[in-house]
């Protein structure tokens, strides 16, 4: 799409309100007045068109144009004076619309009301109400954000951060108008292409995910001076934005001796990214913090108007919500020995697992955790107790995220180790009547759905061999039934670190958990000389089980359509293609289809580049001991021109 030019001209000085009266007096008195300040960073005119102000007073429409922005006779931003003509104590509404395209002839008077977000092509819509500050020209800030896109709130509401509060606003809460609180002219505007340009973002990873707090990863100790701490959101359409360091719409650090770290406002955080409405958060070192009374140097704010900073570029536009991952279950066993002492306890897998299960690709994955070994008597039973995970015994199948508390605390408390090395008998847990079965009955959270995966995740160090006489089958074996039954069930392992002095039978338990693993079409991760590989093997897991299949969208999907993801690693939008070729898992085709069920399907490359590209993140965050962040899937087109 060719962009078209918008004029580099920023004046200064206020537009005034005809209809109100002028200041008074020309002498000493101090004025009173307003001065609403029009400012966005949403590109024109691809989000943005036209831009309307309307001003009521005492009951009274006052004042009401719309204004092209995308042919250069109106620059953004742009301010617009009032003053009272009356009783300074009557309150002001002024009311700005963002319109995606031309509003029809009827809505330019506005004499049959005000139109409202979705109505007239208004997108974006801005309110506020408040009387005048004797004897103060106050700025009062009228920002159109993509957050506030499609929001609609009423009479008396605005939108704020994604959320709807009410218009009214203090004067006294607000700053004395200048012009380098509104125009990028001064030597005190904040320079995004020096502080926020594209070389200068890492991605933000998740310190706690339940109110959007996220962190820039530091070197330990953190490297000195620490300058400041910048932000920008790349919202759902994959178009960046700058945030103010604002506890409202922007973001704060809520620990000035970490200042690398920072919160989302509430409003966004719920609103915003909780729905997976942000495609990814950056974040940069090199300025301090912009504030919401500092604007964009003009030459920058421009370019993030044309959509030119070097910054994603052009927005997308959707076709309907974000993809939701069709669920899966894993069914963990973890042998509780006396040889896996080291790994129970404070130091032991607890913050490995905690950490991952968070990960968001486990968000839809249904999590059960059983302890071994089994006792020998439940050998060859046609049902044992890993048949059905119990509280709180055991932590029964829940989702990932309710899941996560309860197994870090059965895996942090040592006195879960037995004081001895007996039998581990993964032939019971293995076995048709035992986890297994467990995985085979489980249901999916809707049950119009079947689930994505299953699969069974072993943990130990000894004892990866058949132990059990009857029945006469071997590990191997029973995992090839798993994987080759109805419903298809994967068998993963994962071998930690044993002392010398364990006895291994004269087995090699890494030899053998792999051919469980190969056997049972899972994987096998071998952690024996790396402490870490409980979040590696859990992590793959997660993309295993998190991607590559969706469940039905509310409408269908015209071929012309793709998905598209952001991977905020490498500052890259990947876009998928349909391909009729892509029928199942096993499909080489690359691209996506729909299947019987209506399911949204991934396949060939790129299926294994999204899982590539989802594990090096949370690879990455891990490494970082933080969580790693959301990566929406969207289905998107060509917006028109």
């Amino acid at each position: 799409m060719t962009k078209r030019s918008m004029s580099r001209r920023l004046g200064s000085s206020t537009a005034r309100v005809a209809a109100l009266a002028a200041l008074a007096g020309c002498g000493a008195e101090e004025p009173t007045e307003i001065v609403a300040a029009v400012t966005t960073q949403m590109q024109v005119p691809d989000e943005l068109e036209v831009v309307g102000v309307a001003v009521q007073s005492g009951g009274r429409l006052v004042h009401c144009l719309y204004y092209p922005v995308d042919d250069g006779t109106v620059s953004l931003p742009s301010t617009l004076g009032m003053a009272p003509s009356g009783d300074p104590s009557v309150p002001v509404t002024v009311t700005v619309l963002g319109f995606r395209a031309a509003p029809p002839p009827q809505a330019w008077d506005c004499l049959t009301g005000l139109p409202d977000v979705g109505e007239d092509n208004v997108s974006v819509l801005r309110r506020r109400r408040m009387p005048y500050a004797e004897k103060r020209v106050v700025l009062l800030p009228m920002p159109l954000k993509h957050a506030c896109t499609d929001v609609g709130c009423g009479e008396g509401l605005t939108c704020v951060g994604g959320a709807c509060q009410a218009a009214d606003l203090d004067p006294g809460a607000l700053l004395d108008y200048a012009d380098e609180h509104v125009y990028g002219q001064a030597n005190t505007c904040f320079s995004a292409s020096e502080c926020t340009a594209g070389w200068t973002l890492a991605p933000a990873f998740v310190a706690d995910p339940g109110n959007c707090t996220f962190e820039l990863p530091q070197p330990d100790p953190p490297v000195l001076p620490f300058v400041g701490l910048n932000v920008v959101l790349l919202h759902d359409n994959l178009t960046p934005e700058v945030l103010d360091l604002d506890p409202l719409e922007g973001f704060t650090i809520p620990d000035p001796a970490r200042p690398w770290r920072f919160q989302l406002a509430p409003s966004l955080c719920q609103s915003r990214y909780a729905h997976g409405d942000v495609a990814a958060v950056f974040a940069s070192a090199l300025c301090p913090s912009k504030t919401p009374g500092q604007p964009i140097c003009s030459a920058d704010q421009q370019a993030i108007l044309e959509g030119t900073s070097g910054l994603p570029g052009a927005p997308v536009c959707h076709v309907g919500a974000r993809l939701e991952p069709t669920a899966s279950a894993l069914y963990v066993v973890m042998d509780r020995s006396a040889a896996m002492a080291s790994y129970f306890g404070a130091q032991g897998l607890d913050a490995v697992l905690e950490l991952s299960l968070q990960d968001p690709v486990f968000a839809r994955t249904l999590v059960a955790f059983k302890l071994a070994p089994a006792e020998t008597t439940e050998c060859g039973l046609p049902s044992n107790a890993y048949a059905s995970p119990a509280a709180p015994a055991d932590v029964p199948f829940l989702l990932a995220a309710e899941a996560r508390d309860l197994v870090a605390q059965k895996v942090s408390d040592p006195s879960n180790v037995l004081p001895s090395d007996p039998p581990v008998l993964w032939d019971v847990v293995m076995s048709p009547g035992g986890a297994y079965a467990a995985l085979g009955s489980v249901a999916p959270p809707s049950p119009s759905q079947s689930f994505n995966q299953r699969g069974l995740l072993l943990i130990g160090n000894r004892d990866f061999y058949s132990r059990c006489s009857v029945p006469a089958a071997t590990l191997p074996a029973l995992a090839t039934a798993a994987a080759q039954g109805q419903p298809p069930i994967r068998t993963y392992t994962v071998v930690v670190g044993a002392d010398p002095g364990v006895d291994q039978g004269g087995h090699d338990p890494v030899a053998d958990a792999a051919a469980i693993a190969l056997a049972g079409n899972g994987r096998a991760f071998d952690a024996t000389s790396d402490p870490v590989a409980g979040a590696t093997a859990l992590l793959t897991i997660a993309n295993d089980f998190g991607t590559c299949l969706y469940d039905p969208p509310a409408t269908a999907i015209p071929t012309s359509a793709r998905l598209s993801y952001w991977n905020p690693l490498w500052l890259v939008r990947t876009d998928i293609a349909h391909a009729p070729g892509c029928v199942d898992e096993t499909s080489f085709d690359s691209g996506w289809n729909t299947d019987a069920q209506g399911r949204i399907r991934i396949c060939g490359g790129a299926c294994t580049a999204l899982r590539s590209d989802l594990q090096q993140l949370s690879g990455a965050a891990a490494a970082a001991g933080l969580n790693a962040p959301i990566v929406p899937l969207r289905v998107t087109e060509d917006c028109p021109l």
